[in-house]
């Protein structure tokens, strides 16, 4: 969460404003997703989500015009 809030504010900072965002995760834990445990899940899923949150406290009052999530689960369907 800091990193994240740092981050928008030397953006600020730098450029006077912040009007989107790409979020790209992802954590390599190759199997199915039939074959995953729930603790492997966690590993996957808690990162991404994590960072999301982080992302949100600190753009919260921003006005931006995009915000685009994005997951290696995208790459199956293009």
């Amino acid at each position: 969460g800091e990193a994240v809030a740092g981050l928008v504010a030397r953006i600020l900072e730098q450029h006077g404003r912040l009007t989107g965002i790409v979020h790209n995760a992802g954590v390599i834990q190759d199997a199915l997703i039939v074959n995953k445990t729930e603790r492997h899940m966690r590993q996957v899923l808690g990162p991404k989500v994590a960072g999301v949150l982080a992302i949100h406290a600190a753009t919260e009052e921003l006005e931006l015009k995009f915000f685009v999530m994005a997951s290696s689960f995208g790459s199956l369907f293009g």
